[in-house]
């Protein structure tokens, strides 16, 4: 667990992906150890935390963006599902909506650059150029 990589989104979720199951935390790092604890089967988690709820929502996955067969947004290419990360405003002023994407090696986010958008944020900040030059290496 000591080397793995994760990315963390801010504003983002993943359209109509299902989650194994989800918990009610008080933190988003309760979340993020939650699935720690039982990665490789958990590599994804998105919290909301809602102003109106006692606890947060703590939803969690076994694929994130890097694996081509998640079905988010359904774009289909020679046949191929192709995950795209969705940008998702908050409904009140104070609520948070958090995605932490958990990997072996960061190199395998190369080819899934986090969104571009004026109300989302990454912690992922390598440029589409490096990224692109990336693509193809093999993850060491």
């Amino acid at each position: 667990i000591e080397s793995l990589c994760s990315r963390f989104h801010n504003n983002t979720v993943y359209l109509g992906a299902k989650p194994i199951f989800s918990v009610k935390v008080n933190t988003i790092r309760q979340c993020r150890d939650t699935c720690l604890n039982l990665y490789p089967n958990c590599v994804a988690v998105i919290f909301y935390q809602i102003t109106l709820l006692n606890k947060s929502l703590c939803y969690l996955f076994d694929k994130n963006s890097i694996h081509k067969d998640v079905s988010c947004i359904y774009f289909s290419l020679n046949e191929q599902n192709f995950v795209v990360l969705y940008p998702e405003k908050p409904l009140a002023k104070h609520d948070i909506i958090n995605i932490i994407e958990i990997v072996a090696d960061c190199h395998e986010f190369d080819a899934v650059p986090p969104l571009s958008d004026i109300f989302t944020t990454s912690s992922d900040k390598v440029s589409r150029p490096r990224r692109a030059s990336n693509i193809g290496n093999p993850v060491k």
